[in-house]
């Protein structure tokens, strides 16, 4: 037994130094560029035995295991010219094995590749392999210029391994490419995974300075890949043609077989300009080969901008597909695509098939003040090829477009299928308001709110109200043919062509307030109690309760016992209680008498008896909605025996008193 515990105790002892060997932990001492004078030998020393940045990485590739890197507050500039070299010898800090390296604060610690933006050789870290994680710093003044190749995209980061950045700014790092396809300024990605969390990429840019395009200001990745963005921001970068080309996502450039979550995080202030123009500045999303998949929930899209150039679309975002194969699945979910400003279709969102299949889902989002575009100001959806065959869909539900504008037709949304593959758009829950159309050409034809060319449009639950053609400020909501899956609400059906069940649709002002903050993630616009559109879809009906249970701002759907028509409730159904006292004519109360509710959304009447002194309450009643509370008892008539009782909050005092009847 002694033995056996002898050969176990030798085992975990070999086990422990066999680990305590292959993970190594180095403290940067120096900030100077300098190399290790023995990479492997487990010791972080140049030839003056300082501990350097780049010394400490190449021991930790040297080394087997999981490494770490503390580096402490300083600014650590490379200095040593080794260009093109991958081995860390010099140029740019070349990680090649699983490494952390923890600063001590982007506010403190600064990577970089020249003490000042503009005047680098090469890029600041170049992710040759293994799974890094960097915290805590910032990585700044990068830059490549000349001919760009495979090899020297991504002047701030490049990355060929699986990274995480951690409360990082990656900023003022820069691209001059002269030819060869000018990609990345801040990072670019060529490996399986990126996780972006707390982090800014801010301050890129992007510049093709003859002919071609640039891809990608502060992110591009052209690979597949699995993409998390949590609490970060991809804002104020930009991507330039300056000769015959576009500026392709100028915040973030995506290609291939990715797959983005993106949460909490912003998408702004890009911005892309070329002689041809500009797509996607906050996002551009291109599936090009198979399946790709987008998803950003709490996020903003916003004050992006593409003026340059005589094609600017999508600039909150642009989806796009470019063959038979490639297929793109987007789902916004409490989104905003607010303030973008371009000169072409689709400022805010632009959709084009131009391939295969795309599924674009906006959930309770709001998409406005997107202005300067041609068509479809806040969203734009279009088959622009030849060769799609499958069918594209966009589906709005509690959701809002307001405020954009356009110089030609559709100030909210606008579509169009001009070729073989069938678009299909449906609004459930949505409205669609204070939209222009600056068109004083087209007339009654330019659809202030939506204008549809061709495809599908089925309109459902929803508000297309007070949206204008011409600068003249009149004209109709809609434009095109379009079905009706009742209940709707359009305030002015000029040149439209309604078909479908349109048995409860309705006509009209429909008394909206101003896009303003109502509670919830996104502006929304607040019908009026005298509103129309309010308490009109019954309960179970036309997913009102059923598919759809809530509305815009998470509030419960219905709130008074029917939905309301468009994206929001006009008030949130909470739990207040109903009580009051049953009394003779000088104000005695009396007891066993029967109270009972009915109607708002109670399954079934509630009845209670008064106790000794009259008393009654009903507890856990929805608020907003409309109850009907009545009373009855032996000896005693009442006048009025019933009354209805709408509750917004407590409800006290409410009180019968009594006729005696013998």
């Amino acid at each position: 037994m002694r033995k056996l515990q002898t050969t176990l105790f030798i085992c975990f002892t070999f086990l422990f130094l066999a680990l305590s060997v292959n993970a190594a932990t180095f403290v940067v001492n120096t900030t100077n560029d300098t190399v290790d004078a023995t990479p492997g030998d487990g010791t972080c020393a140049d030839a003056s035995s300082a501990c350097s940045l780049r010394a400490a990485i190449s021991e930790a590739n040297a080394l087997a295991g999981d490494d770490t890197i503390t580096v402490p507050a300083g600014t650590y500039t490379q200095t040593l010219v080794a260009a093109n070299d991958d081995a860390n010898a010099g140029g740019d800090w070349d990680i090649a094995s699983n490494i952390t390296i923890n600063g001590a604060d982007a506010a403190t610690t600064f990577l970089q590749a020249a003490a000042t933006a503009g005047t680098a050789t090469e890029r600041v870290l170049n992710i040759r392999s293994g799974t890094v994680t960097i915290s805590n710093v910032t990585i700044r003044n990068g830059r490549f210029t000349g001919t760009m190749t495979t090899a020297t995209r991504g002047a701030g980061i490049e990355n060929l391994g699986s990274l995480t950045l951690n409360t990082v700014t990656l900023r003022d790092n820069q691209i001059n490419s002269t030819s060869g396809n000018s990609i990345g300024a801040g990072l670019h990605n060529a490996g399986p995974a990126v996780t972006l969390t707390n982090s800014t990429i801010t301050a890129n840019s992007n510049v093709r300075v003859s002919g071609g395009s640039a891809f990608g200001g502060g992110v591009s990745s052209i690979v597949a890949v699995t993409f998390t963005i949590t609490n970060s921001s991809i804002s104020g970068n930009s991507a330039t043609s300056q000769a015959g080309g576009f500026g392709f996502g100028a915040g973030m450039y995506l290609e291939n077989l990715f797959n983005v979550t993106a949460t909490n995080s912003t998408f702004n202030s890009n911005t892309g300009s070329g002689t041809s123009g500009s797509n996607g500045n906050g996002v551009r999303a291109l599936s090009n080969i198979g399946a790709a998949v987008f998803n950003a929930t709490n996020c903003t899209f916003s004050n992006n901008t593409g003026t340059t150039g005589t094609t600017n679309q999508g600039i909150g975002l642009q989806f796009f597909t470019t063959a038979v194969a490639a297929t793109l699945t987007a789902t916004l979910d409490r989104v905003t695509v607010a303030g973008n400003n371009g000169t072409g279709n689709g400022v805010g969102v632009n959709l084009t098939l131009n391939g295969g299949n795309a599924t674009v889902n906006v959930n309770n989002s709001t998409i406005s003040g997107n202005t300067g575009g041609l068509n479809g100001g806040g969203f734009f959806v279009s088959n622009a090829g030849s060769i799609n065959t499958s069918p594209g869909t966009v589906n709005f539900t509690n959701s809002t477009i307001s405020g954009n504008t356009v110089s030609a037709n559709g100030g909210g949304f606008a579509m169009e299928q001009p070729t073989t593959g069938v678009i299909t758009t449906n609004f459930n829950f949505a409205t669609i308001a204070n939209n222009r159309a600056n068109n004083d050409n087209t007339g009654t034809e330019a659809g202030g709110g939506i204008i549809r060319a061709s495809g599908n449009l089925n309109l459902k639950n929803s508000i297309v109200a007070d949206n204008s053609v011409g600068t003249g400020g009149t004209a109709p909501d809609i434009s095109g043919a379009v079905t009706s899956q009742n209940y709707n609400h359009i305030e002015d059906t000029t040149g439209a062509t309604i078909t479908g069940t349109t048995a409860n649709d309705t006509t009209g002002d429909p008394q909206l307030g101003a896009l303003a903050n109502n509670g919830g993630s996104t502006n929304t616009h607040l019908p009026a109690a005298a509103s129309p559109v309010v308490n009109t879809i019954p309960n179970g009906t036309n997913d009102c309760g059923t598919t759809v249970t809530t509305d815009q701002r998470g509030n419960s759907r219905p709130a008074s016992g029917a939905c309301e028509k468009g994206s929001v409730e006009l008030a949130a159904a909470v739990p207040v209680s109903i009580s009051g006292r049953v009394l003779t004519a000088d104000g005695q109360g009396i007891r066993n008498i029967a109270v009972t509710i009915s109607g708002g959304g109670l399954a079934s009447p509630i009845t209670v008896t008064t106790g000794a002194f009259g008393n009654y309450r009903f507890d856990n009643i929805l608020s907003g909605q409309t109850y009907t509370i009545s009373v009855s008892g032996k000896r005693y008539s009442f006048s009025p025996s019933s009354r209805s009782v709408t509750p917004s909050g407590e409800v006290t005092n409410e009180n019968f008193t009594a006729v005696e009847g013998f």
